[in-house]
């Protein structure tokens, strides 16, 4: 659906959206809750429109600014503060990327260990995409 929209040069319909940041919100609310433990509940907010700002807008061929993120999150003619919101989410002490990776990982330990317990099978693939060189995934030998 995103390249037949990219083509077109549109965004999802007005009929659509609704739907699709319903679904996304569900999709994320055990990070919500776990967040909001964690943050005032005004960046808290911060971060579910953020979200929902980079999934509307960011694309491979084009990158964006924490300045164009702020004018998404809230309206271009308001961007400085909504900049200024996702720098307040962004340095906050209560939180760290770290945290929310051991989250995430906590979340999919859970998960394996359920399924485990019921029995079935699992499988961990193995996805090489990393920021470092391919020949960093090598043995030296």
């Amino acid at each position: 659906m995103d390249d037949v929209l990219l083509v077109q040069g549109v965004q999802a319909s007005p009929l659509v959206a609704p739907a699709l940041r319903h679904e996304l919100a569900i999709c994320l609310a055990p990070v919500v809750e776990w967040l909001d433990v964690r943050l005032d509940k005004r960046l808290v907010q911060t971060f579910m429109s953020g979200i929902v700002a980079l999934r509307a807008w960011r694309n491979r061929a084009h990158g964006l600014l924490l300045s164009e993120l702020g004018a998404y999150i809230l309206s271009p003619a308001h961007a400085p503060a909504g900049t200024k919101r996702l720098s307040h989410l962004l340095r906050s002490p209560h939180w760290a990327a770290s945290d929310l990776g051991a989250y995430l990982w906590q979340q999919a330990d859970s998960r394996l260990q359920a399924l485990e317990t019921e029995g079935m099978a699992t499988l961990a693939l193995w996805d090489s995409r990393v920021l470092e060189k391919p020949e960093s995934l090598a043995s030296p030998d």
